[in-house]
């Protein structure tokens, strides 16, 4: 039982990371897409490949919220 909630807690502590650094990712991506005249079709790919990834760990981690929003 301890060592279940410890590596919960330890999935858990990763997820946060993760997300933190795909959401700082994301915000990056979205801020040099409004200065650029004409995103290209790369740049847009790489933004949803992040968005895909945040939404997908959110689910499995329990956090339906941030997966809907991602």
């Amino acid at each position: 039982m301890a060592s279940e909630r410890r590596e919960r807690e330890l999935l858990l502590g990763i997820f946060l990371m993760e997300a933190w650094d795909t959401a700082g990712a994301l915000e990056e991506g979205l801020g040099l897409l409004t200065a650029a005249h004409a995103p290209s079709p790369d740049a847009l790919a790489t933004l949803a490949v992040f968005a895909h990834r945040l939404k997908g760990s959110a689910a499995l981690h329990g956090f339906p919220g941030v997966s809907d929003l991602a």
